[in-house]
C-alpha cells in the first residue's frame, strides 16, 4: 500500500483578518516574545507614558452645581434605594430631594425652623427623617411626595421645578417627636437602624435611642457627655452605635445590651465617623487636627492607618459602597480621594490621596458622600451648592464599547506595572492646587521637617549622654477603655 503523508497546511479564515470598520488597520499577529522583539519593555514603558499623560489631560472630574438653597447645606444623604436620588439640608431649616440625572430640585419643603442638623432615609426608601435645632425630629413619607413627583422621584426621567411644587407641609409631614426633658439643646445628629424600627439621635448631654411607633426615647444609652453632635450606625454589625462629643470622646454601643462597650478620648476632636461596610468592625474618623483616620474597634489603643494631606480640618468622611476607598471634606476648600488597596493587614501607615478635588468658586466643604454605584461624588459647601464630582476624574461618563473597554484594561495594566519609574510617578502624582492650599501645604511640611529634625537631634544627644530614649509611634489616643 502506498505510505500516507501528512501535509499540514496553513488556514486562514477571512473574520480573523476583515476589519470591522473601514477606517481601521488590517489585523496582523505578533510574536510578543521579548526574543523576537529586544525592545517590547521599552515600547510598553513609552505606551504607559503616554497612557499617564492623556489621564490627565482629560482628567475633569466635575460634573455639575446643584444650586437652589437658599443658606449653607449642613447635612446630605443618600436614598437606599436609588442612585440618582439624594436629599440635603440647610441652615435656614430648608429640605431638598435632588434628581442627580437632571441636576434639578424634585421636592422641597422648609421642615423646620432654624438648622437642619440630621437627614436620614430608612432602608426600605419609604420614610424619611429630619431633626433641626428647633427640638422636633419629623418623619415624611417618600412614596407620596405627589403624585407629580413618583415618577421622577423613582424613575428619574424628568424632574418637578420648584415654582411648580404645590405640596404643603402638612400633607407630607408624618409624625413630630419632641425631646425628653434630657434632650435640652436640640437634636445635633440622626441616624436609623438598617432594617428596624430603631433610630438614634445626639443632642444636648445625651444619646437617645427611639422607636418610630412611640412617643418618647425607648432607652438613654449616653449621659454626660458636653454635647453629642454625630451618631451613627453600622451597616453590617447592624447593633454597633457610635457617638461622638465635644469632649472629644467616641464611644461604641451595643444597643441589644444597651449599654456602651468601648471608648476612647483623641488628641483632637473628630467631626463624622463613617463605618466601612464591608466589615462591621472597621471605621474612619475625621479630625480637627487635619487629618483622617482609620481605626479597627478590636483595637482601639492606636489608629490603624492615618489619611495625610489636608491643610484644614477635616469635617466629613466617607466609604465607598465597596469599602475600597474614602473620600474627605475639608474648610480648606477641598475633597480628597484615598484607595484603600488589598487587605487591612496591607494598609500603609500613612496614605496618600490619590486626587485632590477643589475649584475657584468652592468654599469651604461642609458635607461630602458616595452615590450607590461609587461613581460619583456630592459635597455641599458654604457656597450655597452642592456639587456633583466623578470618583475617578478621566473615567469618561458614556458607555464604552468592548474595544474600547479591551485597550482601557490593557492601558491600566500598563500603567501599574511602570508606575514607580520616575517619570511616569511625577506625571500620575502632580495635581494643580490653588494658591492658598499650596501655600499651608509648603508651610507645613517646613513645620513638620523641623519637627523631626528636632526628634532626631534629642535622640542623639540622648545617645552621647547613655540616655534611653524610646521612639513613641503617634496613637491620637489619651484615654482608651
Amino acid at each position: 500500500m502506498p505510505k500516507i503523508v501528512s501535509v499540514k497546511t496553513i488556514s486562514r479564515t477571512e473574520e480573523k483578518f476583515a476589519r470591522e470598520r473601514p477606517g481601521d488597520l488590517f489585523k496582523t499577529h505578533q510574536i510578543q516574545t521579548e526574543e523576537a522583539h529586544p525592545h517590547m519593555r521599552e515600547r510598553e514603558w513609552k505606551k504607559a507614558l503616554n497612557a499617564t499623560k492623556l489621564e490627565r489631560m482629560f482628567a475633569k472630574p466635575f460634573v455639575g452645581a446643584l444650586s437652589g438653597h437658599r443658606d449653607t447645606p449642613m447635612v446630605v444623604a443618600r436614598h437606599p434605594k436609588s442612585i440618582t436620588t439624594f436629599m440635603s439640608g440647610s441652615a435656614d431649616g430648608q429640605v431638598r430631594i435632588w434628581n442627580l440625572t437632571n441636576k434639578a430640585t424634585v421636592w422641597s419643603e422648609d421642615c423646620h425652623v432654624g438648622m437642619v442638623t440630621g437627614i436620614a432615609a430608612h432602608s426600605d426608601g419609604k420614610i424619611m427623617l429630619t431633626c433641626g435645632k428647633d427640638s422636633k425630629i419629623k418623619s415624611w413619607d417618600l412614596t407620596h411626595v405627589t403624585s407629580r413627583h413618583i415618577k421622577s422621584f423613582y424613575s428619574g426621567l424628568s424632574a418637578i421645578h420648584e415654582e411648580d411644587d404645590k405640596s404643603t407641609i402638612d400633607h407630607q409631614c408624618l409624625q413630630t417627636w419632641l425631646p425628653s426633658d434630657k434632650d435640652s439643646g436640640g437634636f445635633r445628629s440622626l441616624d436609623i437602624q438598617r432594617g428596624s424600627q430603631l433610630f438614634a439621635t445626639g443632642g444636648g448631654e445625651v444619646v437617645s435611642l427611639w422607636d418610630l411607633d412611640r412617643a418618647k426615647p425607648v432607652y438613654i444609652l449616653g449621659k454626660g457627655g458636653s454635647s453629642f453632635h454625630h451618631v451613627k450606625f453600622s451597616q453590617v454589625e447592624t447593633n454597633l452605635l457610635s457617638s461622638l462629643d465635644r469632649d472629644r470622646k467616641l464611644v461604641l454601643y451595643d444597643v441589644r445590651q444597651r449599654t456602651a462597650i468601648k471608648q476612647l478620648v483623641t488628641t483632637m476632636s473628630a467631626n463624622a465617623l463613617s463605618w466601612r461596610p464591608m466589615d462591621g468592625h472597621t471605621f474612619a474618623t475625621a479630625s480637627e487636627d487635619n487629618n483622617g483616620y482609620i481605626w479597627d474597634m478590636r483595637l482601639l489603643s492606636t489608629f490603624r492607618a492615618k489619611l495625610k494631606g489636608h491643610v484644614g480640618a477635616v469635617v466629613d468622611i466617607d466609604w465607598s459602597p465597596v469599602g475600597n476607598e474614602l473620600v474627605t471634606a475639608s474648610f480648606d476648600t477641598s475633597l480628597r480621594l484615598w484607595p484603600l488597596e488589598g487587605s487591612r493587614d496591607q494598609w500603609a501607615y500613612e496614605i496618600r490621596a490619590r486626587d485632590v478635588y477643589t475649584a475657584a468658586r468652592v468654599q469651604k466643604v461642609t458635607q461630602v458622600k458616595y452615590t450607590g454605584d461609587a461613581q460619583y461624588v456630592v459635597a455641599a459647601s458654604t457656597d450655597l451648592n452642592l456639587r456633583l464630582w466623578k470618583s475617578i476624574a478621566s473615567k469618561p461618563m458614556r458607555i464604552l464599547s468592548e474595544r474600547e473597554e479591551k485597550a482601557q484594561k490593557y492601558t491600566e495594566s500598563l500603567k501599574k506595572r511602570y508606575e514607580n519609574t520616575i517619570q511616569i510617578n511625577r506625571i500620575a502624582r502632580h495635581r494643580s492646587l490653588a494658591s492658598d492650599i499650596y501655600k499651608k501645604m509648603v508651610k507645613h511640611k517646613i513645620i513638620s521637617t523641623a519637627g523631626k529634625k528636632k526628634q532626631q537631634r534629642i535622640e542623639q544627644n540622648a545617645k552621647e549622654f547613655g540616655k534611653k530614649v524610646t521612639k513613641k509611634r503617634d496613637t491620637n489616643v489619651v484615654f482608651h477603655h
